[in-house]
C-alpha cells in the first residue's frame, strides 16, 4: 500500500475549520503543495489526482490568542469577508467559507 501523499492508493483525512472573528475570516498561505503559496482553508487538487482527500469542515469563532502560521502555513491573516471573492480563491474554498458564514448567522440570537 502506497501511504504517500501524493498519488496516494486511498484517500487521506483533511480536516479543516473556518474561524470567524467578527466579520473576518481567518486564512492561511499554503506553504506546501498542492497549491502552495495560495491562501486557503484546506488541502485541494485540480486535474490528475496528485493528492486525494477526503475533507472534513467546521466552522468556529475566534476568542482570544495570537495568529502563528503552522508549519504547512506560511502565513495566516484574517480578512473581512467582504474581501474573499478579490483573493483568488479556489472556488469551492469560497463556497464553504459562504456557507459556513451562513450556518454561523443562523445560529446566533
Amino acid at each position: 500500500m502506497n501511504d504517500s501523499r501524493d498519488y496516494p492508493d486511498r484517500p487521506i483525512c483533511g480536516v479543516g475549520i473556518v474561524v470567524f472573528f467578527q466579520q473576518k475570516v481567518l486564512l492561511i498561505r499554503r506553504g506546501k503543495p498542492p497549491r502552495q503559496g495560495e491562501w486557503s482553508i484546506f488541502k485541494d487538487s485540480q486535474g490528475q489526482i496528485q493528492y486525494h482527500y477526503s475533507l472534513v469542515e467546521w466552522t468556529g469563532e475566534f476568542v482570544s490568542g495570537e495568529l502563528n502560521a503552522a508549519d504547512d502555513a506560511s502565513d495566516a491573516e484574517w480578512f473581512e469577508l467582504s474581501e474573499i471573492k478579490n483573493l483568488g480563491l479556489w472556488e469551492k474554498t469560497v463556497e464553504i467559507i459562504n456557507k459556513a458564514d451562513m450556518i454561523r448567522k443562523s445560529l446566533v440570537p
